[in-house]
């Protein structure tokens, strides 16, 4: 059996037997309110859209308080402008970052990678990119981590927006003991934008479940040509998580769209990567833990 069919059929086994343990106990084994439950694919991108909604774009009242009433009508307001956005082009980006949409960012550096990087990397992460760096706290965590190792290779922040790399921009500027030198920032596209060598590692978060489904395998293939052979490292934090949905291209809504190991496993194996290690993250943002999960993987050749 492949090693990576190998990692994902015990991965399954081992959520069934979860599943086991929590009948055995009479406690449900998913929350009431999970979209894998729900049979609406409407109501399915409502419940996801809100655990991927940072919170960070919201309108309050001035007393600081939301109703829950409020919260879902702004929740659908941006749905349906991301929604009606990316449908007329999946990749303009850049207008809904100029109208200050951007419910994926969390408006912070994200906890699993920091937890991650200091359990399971050891030293310099040697050239690092992430595509789709969003506001650019993940990129102020690899720098951070850079510096704590002594490493001296490029970080580069790669997103389809300039207003992101903007954004970008004064987050490294305003954070502590980093600055815009630390990194280098790309205006492009993730398919095409030009880079001078392979990269040792590379992070996916809420990128590869923002693409369209159609574009899983070239999203593969590409990180097979970006990801350093034989010794390079990909991490993806895999979001948002339902295994029922994720393969069903003709009915998934999003962005986000539904994603699953296997979906990853399946864009990454012919391009030579093998799967590592897999797991839950306990330090993943508390709205998202039940719906994501962590993958180490290495490019053999």
């Amino acid at each position: 059996m492949h090693r990576n069919a190998w990692i994902l059929s015990n991965f399954k086994i081992q959520q069934q037997q979860q599943q086991l343990v929590h009948r055995s106990l009479l406690l449900p084994s998913k929350p009431k309110s999970s979209y894998l439950s729900f049979s609406s694919s409407r109501t399915a991108w409502n419940y996801h859209f809100s655990h991927f909604f940072s919170g960070t774009n919201m309108n309050v009242s001035e007393n600081g308080e939301h109703s829950r009433q409020n919260e879902a009508d702004d929740r659908e307001k941006v749905m349906k402008i991301l929604r009606d956005t990316i449908s007329k082009d999946d990749k303009d980006w850049e207008s809904l970052w100029k109208q200050n949409i951007s419910p994926w960012d969390l408006g912070m550096p994200t906890p699993a990678l920091k937890q991650e990087l200091i359990q399971y990397t050891d030293g310099d992460l040697g050239r690092a990119l992430i595509p789709g760096c969003g506001g650019g706290y993940d990129l102020v965590t690899l720098v951070e981590h850079k510096k704590m190792n002594g490493g001296s290779s490029d970080i580069v922040g790669l997103d389809i927006s300039e207003t992101c790399i903007e954004k970008t921009k004064r987050v490294l500027k305003d954070s502590p003991n980093v600055s815009i030198d630390d990194v280098t920032l790309v205006t492009g596209d993730f398919f095409d934008f030009e880079y001078k060598e392979p990269f040792d590692f590379v992070f996916d978060y809420t990128f590869f479940c923002a693409l369209p489904p159609r574009l899983r395998s070239s999203w593969g293939s590409r990180i097979g040509e970006l990801v350093r052979k034989k010794s390079g490292r990909l991490l993806t934090l895999i979001y948002p998580i339902n295994d029922e949905t994720a393969s069903d291209y003709a009915k998934l809504t999003g962005p986000p769209f539904s994603v699953s190991l296997e979906e990853y496993s399946k864009a990454l194996s012919p391009h030579g990567f093998v799967l590592d290690r897999v797991d839950k993250s306990s330090a993943s943002v508390s709205k998202r833990a039940e719906h994501e999960m962590v993958a180490w993987w290495t490019k053999n050749d």
